[in-house]
């Protein structure tokens, strides 16, 4: 079900928020770098989104 929500959102920085609340809803504890190796973006783009 979450693919097909996922296919309606347009915005790239949107649809990376919702991966990474997906994350965090799984699992508890990570790092930067375990999110943005998980997601396949760069650390700097994960920062620069949650700021």
């Amino acid at each position: 079900m979450r693919e097909f929500q996922m296919a309606f959102i347009t915005s790239a920085e949107v649809k990376r928020w919702m991966q990474v609340l997906s994350v965090m809803e799984q699992e508890r504890r990570f790092t930067i770098g375990e999110l943005s190796e998980r997601l396949a973006i760069s650390q700097r783009t994960l920062i620069k989104d949650i700021q």
